[in-house]
């Protein structure tokens, strides 16, 4: 039951030896106070006589020899240090798992974003069954931090495109399908944006 209250086995196992040397400290303490003092209480005078007297309850060892202090520090110290150093090291425990959960969440919340963006792709990409494609543009950020990074735009023969854009690995769409042409595509963003290849089909 004692070793549940520590979270570590090291800091079960500091305690233990904390104890340890705790009582050597009182028997080391006891010995050398000879008869004056002990940590064990007297059940017998010097007649033989029962009788309880313990050296804990008396006054002058705790004002004036301080035997007793030295009684009191050894046998509650070491669990009032193990226990100290358990609640740090539980308070770590406890941000790092925090920490774990939040990033959890981030990725959880990311694929759900990345579920969402690839039904909505799937949905749209419908629009383009069944036309035929025209040509082709690709065009690139003149600032390379600036979003869109890349975009490819698909052109069909009924005057329409469809566009893919995408900025650090992640791609995506901007709708569906527009009614344009070559000419559109080309303006479209051209302060902003160069092509890089141009391929249109008569």
């Amino acid at each position: 039951m004692l070793r549940s209250m520590f979270l570590k086995e090291w800091v079960w196992r500091l305690f233990l030896s904390l104890q340890v040397l705790g009582l050597v400290v009182l028997i080391y303490a006891d010995v050398s106070a000879g008869s004056n003092w002990s940590f064990l209480p007297d059940l017998l005078d010097y007649r033989g006589q029962l009788q309880f007297e313990w050296a804990i309850f008396d006054g002058h060892y705790w004002t004036r020899y301080r035997h007793n202090w030295v009684f009191l520090l050894a046998l509650f110290g070491p669990f009032l240090v193990a226990k100290a150093i358990d609640w740090i090291n539980r308070s770590t425990h406890e941000n790092i798992d925090a920490k774990l959960r939040q990033f959890a969440a981030a990725l959880h919340s990311e694929n759900s974003h990345g579920t969402e963006v690839v039904g909505r792709v799937k949905s749209e990409v419908k629009q383009i069954i069944g036309k035929r494609i025209s040509g082709l543009v690709m065009k690139v950020a003149k600032n390379h931090n600036q979003p869109p990074r890349h975009q490819l735009f698909l052109l069909f023969d009924d005057g329409t495109y469809y566009e893919f854009y995408a900025h650090d690995c992640e791609i995506s769409t901007t709708g569906g399908v527009v009614r344009g042409n070559l000419d559109d595509v080309l303006s479209y963003m051209a302060d902003s944006r160069v092509p890089v290849f141009i391929e249109e089909h008569g």
